[in-house]
């Protein structure tokens, strides 16, 4: 359940920003709100476990800005 959760809540403003910004802006605003959320989560998790809060963010906006790039270049691939 808290995985379904933590899904649901991860992907609702990139879905959101995907259904409801036109056609040319959805990929650069949803790289913007991705982005956002990466730095959002990254200071939670660092607050919670009392680490330090720009390293994590640092850190969690590029794994996350990579993994996004090498997800749409692999799409971009296989013309998905």
């Amino acid at each position: 359940i808290s995985s379904f959760i933590a899904f649901v809540a991860g992907a609702i403003f990139p879905m959101l920003s995907i259904v409801f910004f036109s056609a040319s802006y959805r990929i650069p605003t949803t790289v913007v709100i991705v982005a956002l959320s990466l730095l959002g989560t990254g200071y939670t998790s660092a607050k919670l476990g009392k680490a330090p809060i720009k390293n994590a963010m640092i850190r969690n906006l590029v794994i996350g800005l990579l993994t996004m790039t090498v997800t749409y270049l692999v799409g971009q691939l296989f013309a998905i």
